[in-house]
């Protein structure tokens, strides 16, 4: 890929990954679907343009670099750069809550909510403890995995397990964070 050639569908990265729909973008990039030719699956590819002044690609990697293998998070697979564009590529995820909230009528059930509740709040306390902070908690920023979605979508249900065993095994941890940096815990 060089500087002259435009994000389209039927390009080729790195001689591996090629581009065959627009997903997704946003102020921080573009993202394509994407048929990786060597292992003969999809993926997601993610660019941003390198002439943004504000740029966080870099430290998208490094998260990924470091959430490797941990569950509830995408793989990352491959990362580049040519003089227009970085770029990497991970693990295709599903459905977006926002998305998928709209889909099911505007309301998720009580156990619905419960649960994945449950399920944000341990992904989060996960990416808390490597010193991370999501700067942009909102629905559309979380997904579901490929292979939960129709399940979701059918039963409105993403753990197997009882909801209230999931009650009695979680711990959580309240922590204040007051304006002058100091923090407290309950």
């Amino acid at each position: 890929m060089d500087q002259n050639n435009c994000l389209q569908p039927g390009l080729i990265i790195d001689q591996r990954f090629k581009l065959l729909k627009k997903i997704g973008s946003g102020s921080f990039g573009i993202v394509y679907l994407t048929f990786d030719l060597d292992e003969k699956e999809y993926c997601a590819t993610k660019f941003e343009n390198r002439n943004l002044q504000l740029r966080m690609m870099n430290r998208e990697i490094l998260i990924l670099k470091q959430l490797k293998g941990i569950n509830g998070f995408p793989e990352l697979i491959n990362h580049g750069k040519d003089q227009q564009y970085s770029y990497y590529m991970s693990t295709l995820l599903g459905e977006n809550l926002e998305v998928l909230l709209k889909k099911i009528g505007g309301k998720f059930s009580l156990q619905t909510t419960l649960q994945l509740a449950i399920q944000l709040i341990d992904r989060l306390e996960v990416f808390h403890s490597m010193n991370f902070i999501h700067r942009d908690i909102k629905p559309e920023n979380f997904l579901i995995s490929r292979e939960d979605i129709s399940n979701f979508l059918k039963k409105q249900e993403l753990l197997e397990q009882p909801i209230m065993q999931a009650f009695i095994h979680y711990n959580v941890r309240i922590i204040r964070l007051f304006r002058n940096g100091t923090i407290k815990e309950r």
